[in-house]
């Protein structure tokens, strides 16, 4: 918000900011579905560092 309206927000008025535009966002849990697991990291020709 600092760099969108040129000015420091206090917590106060972040707070008031975000309950008037809250039916406005949507959760990242909502947008994204299941997921597969990540496969193992393959290491070719490198040493693991210890």
């Amino acid at each position: 918000m600092e760099r969108s309206l040129g000015k420091q927000m206090s917590y106060e008025e972040f707070a008031v900011f975000d309950l008037q535009n809250k039916s406005q966002t949507r959760s990242a849990k909502s947008t994204v579905g299941p997921s597969k697991p990540f496969t193992r990291p393959h290491f070719v020709n490198r040493m693991l560092d210890k």
